[in-house]
């Protein structure tokens, strides 16, 4: 049953965009409610495909579209963990926005927006061909621009906005130059097709992988990993990623946390059995995010933005699942489990803590760390609410961080005695920043004397 209503996942937040752009003007609060519900019913209708697939079924669903291409629907279980994560995630988002962005006068834009963007990564994570995963990957990238420079008034957003764009356009012709050669590849085997199956269809690719020679997997393997470290701000397109901070607090938590980061992480995962058969495919996936992963971790300890030094650390993580994936070199498929594991867990958590961020900044009027302390004096729900956010980015015991990091060390362990210790050295330096720079945070908004006149208040409920 909730199979057949798969269409309706991404279906119902575009519904949401349209009602929002056309109609949220005259409606309470910008018609932000509108958004709540779409995506709490994808949430409702994935939970549903969850219950009736789960362990062992797939959901595929296809139609012709043009020449050799079509548009599909798969549900696997890869897909299915990110659609009940993005869906639930950018739910609480929303239901958090609908009071952040109250008075905001242009609040029915911003839920248009969010709402397109929720059908965007929706789309791209449940699409079962690669040019179908380009059209919403590219739709992603739009909605960033938009919601990023959302007071597009202020100089620095539209700086910002434009940065993010033609960065991570850098990475996306490579995506699309990785995607023709592919295509190319595939049209010169002359393979047969079953009625239903299309070029560029996931089972198709998977399929003949091994046809395909290792110079040309190299390339695709090279170009796909170009249009990951865009969207995923690894090294060195990770210069958009910081400026994304001048939209409002719940794009950051959005981007950062559940949709267009991870989008970067999804594709290497997706194409793992490529990465996997291309000559050095996994080893330059391992060594970007092992690098990134220390690199940013050493940059969020000099940022005295709060927003700033949680957007370092999300560079700091994607370098950690990136890495995790890389690391599949060694132990094979299991990496795809380790790295989604610490996505899924990091998009929680991470979205907590901008959420909490958000709070906090609309209390103080300030983003500078050195403007704040002792605000854990007047927002007690806050700073426990992030106290439990930074125990977990920090890897501490018991918190899911803990886990979801833990695991990915022990594969670079096992990667550093089959091929290379490096990515396991640089990983356990990064772990060790990550919980310096975020109790460096914590410490400096929560505890000790205010360092200036802001208002004494809790967030509302």
């Amino acid at each position: 049953m909730y199979s057949e209503l798969a269409y309706l996942i991404v279906g119902l937040p575009v519904l949401a965009f349209v009602l929002c752009l056309f109609f949220g003007w005259n409606l309470p609060r910008g018609g932000g409610f509108i958004t709540v519900l779409a995506t709490l019913g994808a949430f409702i209708i994935s939970l549903g495909i969850f219950q009736e697939i789960y362990p062992g079924e797939i959901v595929h669903q296809s139609m012709h579209w043009f020449g050799e291409f079509n548009v599909g629907i798969l549900i696997d279980p890869l897909s299915l963990v990110m659609l009940l994560m993005v869906s639930l995630v950018v739910t609480l988002i929303h239901i958090y926005g609908n009071g952040y962005m109250n008075g905001d006068p242009g609040a029915a834009r911003y839920f248009a927006e969010a709402a397109l963007f929720s059908a965007a990564m929706l789309g791209l994570v449940y699409a079962d061909n690669l040019l179908q995963l380009f059209i919403f990957w590219e739709l992603v990238g739009l909605c960033s621009y938009l919601l990023i420079g959302f007071w597009y008034r202020k100089p620095s957003a539209a700086a910002a906005a434009k940065k993010a764009f033609l960065t991570t356009r850098v990475g996306d012709v490579m995506f699309l130059a990785a995607i023709i050669i592919l295509y190319n590849n595939l049209v010169n085997l002359n393979i047969t097709l079953n009625p239903g199956e299309y070029l560029l269809q996931f089972p198709v690719i998977y399929a003949h992988i091994g046809q395909i020679p290792p110079d040309q997997l190299t390339l695709i393997a090279l170009g796909l990993l170009g249009g990951a470290v865009g969207k995923s701000g690894q090294f060195p397109l990770h210069v958009w990623l910081p400026d994304a901070m001048e939209g409002p607090t719940t794009v950051s938590a959005m981007i950062h946390a559940a949709t267009m980061v991870t989008a970067g992480v999804f594709l290497v995962a997706r194409m793992f059995p490529l990465f996997y058969a291309a000559p050095h495919g996994l080893t330059a996936v391992a060594a970007v995010g092992a690098f990134t992963a220390l690199f940013a971790a050493t940059m969020g300890l000099t940022a005295f933005d709060i927003k700033r030094v949680l957007a370092f650390s999300t560079v700091s993580q994607l370098g950690f699942m990136m890495a995790g994936l890389g690391v599949g070199a060694a132990v094979g498929a299991l990496a795809v489990g380790v790295s989604m594991f610490h996505l899924i867990g990091h998009s929680f958590f991470k979205a907590l803590l901008f959420l909490c961020a958000g709070s906090v900044i609309h209390a103080v009027n300030t983003n500078d760390l050195r403007e704040m302390g002792g605000v854990g004096r007047y927002m007690k729900w806050t700073m426990y609410t992030m106290l439990i956010g930074s125990l977990s980015l920090a890897g501490f015991p018991f918190f899911t961080g803990f886990y979801s990091k833990d695991e990915i060390i022990m594969i670079a362990y096992e990667y550093g005695v089959a091929i290379n210790f490096l990515p396991y050295i640089f990983l356990i330096l990064a772990a060790t920043l990550t919980a310096i720079y975020t109790f460096r945070m914590w410490f400096s908004v929560f505890t000790g004397k205010e360092r200036s006149n802001y208002g004494k208040h809790e967030s509302p409920g």
